[in-house]
């Protein structure tokens, strides 16, 4: 059974969920987080950069599973996306067979598939080509080939569409926007 679980990017909004369920299931929970999530009691936070061996050495003391979320936003450059997800993984794969941590999730993106040409999507569709978040989890030095390395009992999961509330909550505030909770801003001056 587990008992000791890491949660990487858990200050994200899946990862926030996850550290909350995981923890009212009574695991103890440590998060990985650049920034500080408020955490609920008793969970463990260690704030650093899933690139950094010190941080997710520290964070994963005593873990027997990992549940790996941390990402970048496409936003960012795409270069800082390849190192966050490739580097970052493979940072946390090496730390977990070095501590003996055999278990981890990998919770990709649907961003590797592309737009679709055919809805609904099948289970396998081809993999195209586009945007930095497909070049940094597509190609095969990615997540997917340092899941596959080493030995490591892995499994890899690519969500469909994240919504919420909370920081990372902006679909609902656009959501609130659609029903008139809220001020949209003149597109012209009076």
């Amino acid at each position: 059974m587990v008992s000791r679980v890491l949660i990487t990017g858990s200050s994200g909004m899946l990862g926030r969920h996850l550290v909350a369920r995981f923890a009212a299931d009574g695991r103890s929970v440590t998060g990985l987080d650049i920034a500080s999530g408020g955490q609920p009691a008793g969970v463990r936070e260690v704030i650093g950069d899933i690139r950094d061996p010190e941080a997710v050495d520290r964070a994963l003391e005593g873990a027997d599973l990992v549940v790996h979320c941390a990402a970048a936003l496409p936003s960012y450059p795409a270069e800082e996306i390849r190192s966050i997800i490739v580097e970052g993984t493979r940072t946390l794969l090496s730390a977990a067979r070095r501590q003996g941590v055999h278990r981890t999730v990998h919770i990709s993106s649907t961003a590797v598939y592309g737009l679709p040409d055919t809805v609904p999507t099948p289970e396998n569709p081809p993999v195209r080509t586009g945007g930095p978040l497909h070049a940094s989890q597509g190609r095969g030095g990615g997540p997917r080939a340092a899941l596959q390395g080493g030995g490591h009992g892995a499994a890899g999961a690519p969500p469909q569409d994240l919504r919420g509330a909370g920081p990372h909550g902006a679909v609902l505030d656009a959501l609130r926007m659609g029903r008139g909770r809220a001020q949209l801003p003149r597109a012209r001056p009076r």
